[in-house]
């Protein structure tokens, strides 16, 4: 997972990025950490990056020990992280909010919060890492909110002027689980694997349902202003499948609107070759698409 983000009061954004070792055969973090490039303030971030252990060394927060899946910066010194945590073959889910200091080399936990347990979301964040988080001020109080998913569940913690946070949820069932989310303006679409795409408007400061479509199987999904209306509602959304020749992968896609009933299909092959291109002596893959 990956975000841009301002943690020490400059106007240039740093990167961050969550990165999981994990040991052979599990899906729990062996170790866990955060890289920081910082911004060099000429278009360019520092090659040497600051690395910020997430040790979970008393096991009641994100990192060593959890799937630890997405990452967003709440305010100048402060990220949020979502994990996914085993409590003996039962996973729940944990947002954990993290200081981070203004050299951005280390990091002290703040709050640890408790999201219930998920027995079916073990693992769909790290096979399947679609985007399932963003971070905005949702109920327009001047607090940033975390957004993200545990394959069950969307959970939207609401921050407060205290550096506290109140969750609601949105169950999509146990037997399901959201591939991704995305966010633009005050319009969020969420994909499911249950074949459902459903669109959301959060300008009021909740998640209104406006639309509930059905697709079949949306790996992925969006909105945006693709017709040139000014108004974002218009949603792509894409699925993956595998054609006849084992290198050819076909990616279909839809876009379709929340008020117009005119929806637009097309197809993505996609085609890779691998051989030694260079004569170095090792493989170089090529990978081709034409839309069609």
């Amino acid at each position: 997972n990956m975000t841009l983000g301002n943690i020490n009061g400059y106007l240039y954004p740093y990167i961050f990025t969550l990165v999981q070792e994990n040991e052979i055969n599990k899906i729990t973090a062996a170790r866990s950490y955060i890289k920081i490039l910082t911004n060099k303030k000429d278009g360019k971030f520092s090659t040497a990056s600051n690395v910020i252990e997430l040790s979970n060394s008393d096991s009641k927060g994100c990192g060593r020990g959890c799937e630890n899946f997405a990452v967003g910066v709440l305010n100048k010194d402060t990220v949020g992280i979502a994990c996914n945590c085993d409590n003996y073959s039962r996973f729940y889910s944990r947002f954990e909010v993290v200081k981070i200091n203004n050299e951005a080399t280390g990091s002290a936990r703040v709050k640890v919060y408790d999201g219930g347990s998920c027995s079916t979301c073990a693992g769909q964040n790290l096979i399947y890492p679609n985007k399932r988080s963003f971070v905005a001020d949702i109920n327009k109080d001047t607090y940033r909110d975390f957004v993200f998913s545990n394959g069950q569940y969307l959970f939207i913690y609401y921050g407060d002027e205290n550096g506290n946070y109140s969750v609601k949820k949105i169950d999509y069932g146990a037997s399901t689980r959201v591939n991704s989310i995305y966010q633009k303006n005050d319009k969020v679409v969420v994909s499911t694997w249950d074949n459902h795409i459903y669109v959301y408007d959060i300008s009021l400061g909740a998640f209104d349902e406006i639309k509930d479509y059905t697709a079949t199987y949306p790996f992925a999904a969006a909105i945006g202003d693709l017709r040139g209306t000014g108004k974002i509602e218009d949603y792509l959304y894409w699925k993956h499948s595998r054609t006849d020749t084992s290198n050819v992968s076909s990616i279909e896609y839809r876009i379709a609107s929340v008020s117009a009933s005119r929806t637009v299909t097309g197809r993505i092959i996609v085609d890779t070759c691998t051989m030694d291109y260079d004569d170095d002596g090792k493989d170089e893959t090529i990978e081709t698409s034409e839309m069609i």
